[in-house]
């Protein structure tokens, strides 16, 4: 369970094309980043539907209470290619 991302580490990752910006989503500390070079009605469409949905976001693992905490821990090695215990 070291990697849990099946994609081998040479497959190209998303990423945007452009400059973007940080949209906080109602309380400090929820942010995600738009698009900056989005038209004005784009940005007023994507930010109405993060807003309607911020509900969905899990920004702590206490959002996330019916996920097994196995699966969310993490494994932190302190020497290359020894993982001690899982840790969240």
């Amino acid at each position: 369970m070291n990697d849990l991302d099946p994609r081998p580490n040479d497959e190209p990752r998303v990423e945007p094309r452009k400059e973007t910006f940080s949209w906080q989503m109602g309380q400090p500390g929820k942010d995600t980043c738009i698009g900056s070079t989005l038209k004005e009605e784009e940005k007023g469409m994507i930010t109405a539907i993060l807003a309607r949905n911020a509900y969905l976001f899990a920004w702590t693992t206490t959002n996330m209470s019916s996920i097994d905490p196995r699966i969310i821990s993490q494994i932190i090695s302190l020497q290359r290619g020894k993982a001690d215990s899982p840790r969240e």
